[in-house]
């Protein structure tokens, strides 16, 4: 009786050559390069994880209480869309500054330490057009609204007013900002 061994080798390519190399080979037949195929550790896979979770949970509103104090209004020219949207939320209970969602992405892109002694931990009307509805690993809602591929990410919105919400459309929203997380403006609009 005959047995046939089989040996699956794992190939990399060698950081120094290019050239296909055994992943448990110690030199590169090659170029002789020690180590030609780096690994992917435990401990970058782990860091990985654990950042990815960090990220999901801050833009999920994680931690955020839910609140039915969200003051918002559409702000459309056609005035039946105008009324139904303002049955959405109640109306803003304090005189707030409206400030627009560009004109805070523009700050925190030009210079993120004086956008946060400018606006960081104040309330503010924030107006900008709904880019993204969406909720987190938490379930919580957390709206996106900026322009293009800018945004400022709106939590502590209650799954009411979320649900009520289309992209594209405009509104406004009081909300306290609380500074910027991964390049991003963000707002607790409890």
């Amino acid at each position: 009786m005959f047995v046939v061994r089989l040996a699956i080798m794992a190939l990399g390519k060698c950081r120094e050559c290019g050239k296909e190399v055994s992943k448990s080979a110690k030199t590169c037949p090659s170029c002789g390069v020690s180590t030609p195929v780096k690994g992917v550790s435990i401990l970058r896979i782990a860091g990985g994880v654990i950042g990815f979770i960090v990220l999901a949970r801050l833009c999920s509103g994680a931690g955020t209480k839910p609140s039915s104090t969200v003051a918002a209004a559409a702000m459309t020219p056609e005035a039946p869309v105008a009324a139904a949207a303002a049955e959405k939320a109640p109306p803003t209970p304090e005189k707030l500054e409206q400030l627009d969602a560009q004109t805070l992405i523009s700050a925190y892109k030009a210079n993120e330490v004086a956008a946060d002694a400018k606006y960081q931990n104040r309330r503010f009307k924030i107006v900008g057009t709904v880019r993204k509805i969406d909720s987190g690993l938490t379930g919580a809602p957390t709206v996106w609204i900026g322009a293009g591929y800018e945004h400022v990410m709106l939590k502590g919105i209650s799954k009411n007013f979320a649900a009520s919400l289309q992209k594209g459309e405009l509104i406004e929203v009081a909300c306290k900002v609380t500074g910027e997380v991964i390049g991003t403006p963000t707002a607790d609009c409890e």
